[in-house]
């Protein structure tokens, strides 16, 4: 993976995007770990801040986040997490972010509640709402 991704990150994110939208609730729940455990990689900054840029990339996330299932809600709030951390957004990805804060607010606030809590999940619940309620009350 890490070879193609570094080659051809947009072509590689293309692919996984589609495993992501799958209609197979275990390939997108591991498909979804696997990005971020991707994304997070120190290796990875450089095609990472390419992906988070991307307001449609945050837009499958931000759908990802309704699910019924889980594990894929976890999987998702820990990529989610890695947009709205970023002190460089794009104007596309602030833009979304602002316009939709109340609702991603809510859905972020119910997978972690909906999920066995550690003390750094709580932090980046906490985190993460309070960037959502700054960009809320620019809106």
């Amino acid at each position: 993976f890490s070879s193609l991704l570094q080659v051809c990150p947009q072509q590689f994110f293309q692919l996984f995007l589609r495993l992501i939208r799958s209609d197979d609730p275990n390939l997108v729940a591991r498909s979804t770990k696997l990005l971020g455990q991707l994304l997070l990689d120190e290796r990875n900054v450089h095609v990472s801040k390419m992906f988070v840029g991307d307001v449609e990339n945050l837009q499958t996330i931000v759908t990802l986040l309704h699910s019924q299932n889980k594990q894929i809600n976890v999987e998702a709030f820990h990529i989610f997490k890695i947009f709205a951390a970023n002190p460089n957004k794009t104007s596309g990805v602030n833009k979304y972010l602002s316009s939709h804060a109340a609702e991603i607010k809510y859905q972020v606030d119910c997978v972690i509640v909906n999920r066995e809590q550690d003390k750094a999940t709580i932090a980046e619940k906490r985190l993460i709402l309070r960037v959502l309620s700054t960009l809320d009350r620019n809106n």
